[in-house]
């Protein structure tokens, strides 16, 4: 009698737990993501883990497989919460361990996004389908246990054979998700039982690239000890260096030039991980590279070497860059392509002062036209440089004699 007494105790609280939940719902009408809304007194007692409650709702005629308005059963919802026993009961009164929803998401998607892993297992030894995309992305459990870093979920859905090489709607693979996040010990396991290191997103992406460009190092490390491609293009022509040189990757770099990598491959802009690193300013990057003999007066197809580009940037502090490039034999005064611009004419139009003094020390020639016939030094007088053109004259440029400018700029 005492029992009988309790399990109506539950079914009561259970009730009031949709009372409340219904409240939440007029309050809160922004929440509509969460699975626990639209509650019936099944879902409050499956949500909350009252398997006794759920027991006698279901003798007295609730629907197992009821749906909220996002087609959440009762099982989606108690796998939400982790509720591992009261989803072990739902299942034996035969809840569907591969209902969908409106996202196409199973409760062993959920569970697996909210880390349960009892529950996982509980879905698992019931028939889940591993293999069920879901999700804007269209992915599967491996993917969100491999994306999120759930080593022990990883285990077990491996186990299960799940599908190591599945792609979501992107094209990634639970491997490339679990690069690109630096999950070490997920990207140790999977090519152990088979995922492919060379497998391409939508993007021409690999593994290898986004633990480049993302800066994790140990994972690309492992990567390469799996025998991935160090020299493998993305669709814009990236190389694992090149991303990992643009970003600022110092270690990243360090891991990736001890495997021989081509230094000089070019992107599909025809510049090289030394033209990335000089542009952007990465003077231990650019160091580390010299280091490795890549070439300091490589050319991209706009015709500018490293040095242009670390001209072009030295406004943010890149001085160091351009001293680095110069000490490594980079030709002060080779032209770009497309401007005809050599690193004197960057650094004058900016009116980058300290990387002009540097390079007329290296004796840059400050007679040499550009494209549109202009100096460096007329550049600086059409930019009103003041400073600029004061070091040209100071300096004894040949441009100079052009002393009309003088006592404008000198007021």
């Amino acid at each position: 009698m005492q029992q009988g007494h309790d399990v109506n105790q539950r079914s009561m609280r259970a009730v009031f737990l949709l009372d409340l939940a219904k409240r939440k719902d007029d309050s809160d009408d922004d929440d509509d993501d969460d699975p626990s809304n639209e509650w019936t007194p099944l879902t409050a007692a499956a949500c909350n883990g009252y398997s006794g409650c759920v027991e006698w709702l279901i003798q007295h005629g609730a629907q197992v497989g009821g749906r909220d308005q996002w087609g959440r059963t009762a099982l989606h919802k108690a796998a939400t919460k982790g509720q591992h026993s009261t989803v072990e009961l739902l299942l034996k009164h035969k809840a569907d361990p591969n209902a969908t929803d409106e996202d196409g998401c199973t409760p062993l998607f959920y569970a697996v996004e909210a880390a349960h892993v009892e529950t996982v297992k509980v879905l698992l030894s019931y028939g889940a389908q591993l293999e069920q995309k879901g999700g804007w992305a269209g992915r599967t459990a491996l993917h969100e246990a491999a994306g999120k870093g759930y080593n022990s979920t990883v285990d077990i859905l491996l186990q299960h054979k799940a599908d190591r090489n599945a792609t979501d709607s992107d094209g990634n693979t639970p491997l490339i998700l679990a690069a690109s996040e630096g999950h070490v010990e997920i990207v140790r396991v999977l090519p152990s039982h088979g995922a492919q290191l060379e497998q391409k997103n939508n993007d021409g992406i690999r593994a290898i690239h986004w633990a480049a460009k993302n800066g994790h190092h140990s994972t690309l490390d492992l990567l390469l000890q799996h025998k991935a491609d160090p020299n493998a293009t993305d669709e814009d022509g990236n190389t694992p260096l090149i991303l990992a040189a643009r970003e600022g990757h110092v270690e990243t770099v360090r891991v990736l030039l001890s495997h021989e990598p081509q230094i000089e491959q070019k992107d599909l802009e025809g510049r090289t991980a030394l033209h990335w690193a000089a542009e952007k300013g990465h003077h231990s990057i650019v160091e580390l590279l010299l280091q490795h003999k890549a070439d300091t007066n490589v050319t991209d197809e706009d015709g500018d070497t490293p040095l242009i580009l670390a001209a072009r940037g030295s406004h943010r502090g890149y001085v160091e860059t351009v001293r680095m490039l110069l000490s490594h034999g980079a030709q002060l005064d080779q032209k770009s392509y497309r401007s005809g611009r050599t690193a004197l004419h960057e650094a004058a139009e900016y009116g980058f002062h300290s990387t002009l003094e540097l390079l007329l020390q290296h004796n840059a020639d400050t007679s040499v036209a550009d494209g549109d016939g202009d100096t460096p030094l007329t550049l600086a007088v059409k930019c009103s440089h003041i400073e600029v053109v004061q070091l040209f004259v100071a300096q004894g440029s040949k441009d100079s004699q052009n002393m009309v400018i003088l006592p404008v700029y000198q007021m």
